[in-house]
């Protein structure tokens, strides 16, 4: 289990317990059904927090390590297909939550999804890896088909994402994007 959703883990616990006493202190149940009402109640009110934390809280936490890279990027993509190199700009899109992350990809003739993807930490360092299938457009099909790929960006500040990328059609490079202004 990674570290963000142990974190959260131990919030809806401790929250579900802590809610769990407040009612108890406040409802003063008296049968087994009266406590098992107030339990579903904590879990139930815990569970919406965790949710919301999920999505929102995490960002403005200044106590949460994840880095926050939600939003968009242009930078230049730098690769090599069969030995001839090449240059293109690039549009990326970045969605966050603190489980997930979501990255699209798009350039003059093709976008990608990621299908996978993860933050993590390396020596005190974070990067994203996330992996991705490629959605050429018509007109650049027979000389770049749909493939698959992966990415390793390191988040230098949440303003700054460097990195390479390789494909399944042995398609390589490196890339450096910065935060739109």
């Amino acid at each position: 289990m990674d570290d963000a959703l142990k974190r959260l883990t131990k919030i809806a616990g401790w929250g579900a317990i802590l809610i769990f006493l407040l009612l108890n202190f406040f409802e003063e149940p008296s049968t087994y059904s009266d406590y098992i009402g107030i339990f579903g109640q904590a879990a139930t009110i815990s569970s919406i927090f965790v949710l919301f934390y999920n999505r929102i809280l995490w960002s403005i936490n200044p106590l949460e390590k994840t880095p926050r890279i939600k939003g968009q990027f242009y930078g230049t993509l730098i690769y090599e297909y069969n030995g001839t190199p090449g240059e293109k700009n690039v549009t990326v899109f970045i969605s966050q939550t603190l489980l997930s992350t979501k990255i699209k990809f798009s350039t003059n003739e093709t976008s990608s999804v990621s299908v996978t993807s993860k933050i993590l930490c390396e020596n005190g360092d974070y990067f994203l890896y996330y992996t991705y299938i490629t959605q050429p457009q018509s007109k650049a099909r027979d000389y770049n088909p749909a493939q698959y790929g992966a990415c390793r960006l390191e988040i230098t500040s949440s303003d700054k994402l460097t990195g390479f990328y390789w494909t399944s059609s042995r398609t390589r490079g490196d890339f450096s994007l910065c935060r739109k202004v």
